[in-house]
């Protein structure tokens, strides 16, 4: 086999990095306002992909063993972190969805149909140009960070970074190109 040379390497063409993403809230919780997707998707700084795993299955008969491939579980938990301004509307929609889900003082839960989300989320090329598009059903909010750093007064501790992780109960993906 020949050896790879930077001709080859010249003509993969663009490669899509891994930290271009658009975030669209597609169907909203009902039980919380939710800011529009503008206001999480300019904001958006990293986040997770969601993955699918499947079991294998062994099989073992007379002392041979194979394995195949069993069920795909698609349920998952994806990180999400983003950028927070004064008005602080992301940090009062991630408290007010974590308290419907789960109230800190009353232990209280809204119904699951109301607090539960569809969020999109699209891969971008470098012109700007939706290329996949993860969405995610069934999401909810698991765990929040809403300052999303420390006090420690490092360089960029400045920055209110609040992250939250959202559990779904499946995902699809779509290539668009």
């Amino acid at each position: 086999m020949a050896k790879i040379g930077i001709r080859n390497v010249m003509g993969l063409g663009d490669v899509p990095q891994l930290n271009h993403w658009r975030f669209e809230v597609t169907v909203a919780p009902r039980a919380v306002a939710t800011p529009s997707s503008e206001e999480f998707d300019v904001r958006c700084i990293s986040s997770d992909i969601p993955r699918g795993t499947i079991s294998p299955k062994d099989i073992s008969i007379r002392g041979h063993r194979v394995s195949q491939p069993g069920d795909q579980e698609t349920a998952g938990d994806i990180k999400l972190t983003f950028y927070e301004n004064n008005k602080m509307k992301l940090n009062k929609f991630i408290f007010e969805w974590t308290n419907k889900c789960s109230n800190l003082q009353t232990q209280r839960k809204e119904l699951v149909e109301d607090i539960k989300a569809t969020i999109s989320l699209y891969l971008l090329n470098r012109q700007d140009e939706d290329i996949a598009k993860y969405t995610l059903f069934g999401a909810f909010i698991t765990d929040s960070d809403g300052i999303g750093g420390s006090f420690s007064g490092e360089k960029n501790a400045a920055l209110v970074q609040p992250t939250f992780t959202l559990r779904y109960d499946t995902f699809e993906v779509t290539f668009l190109s």
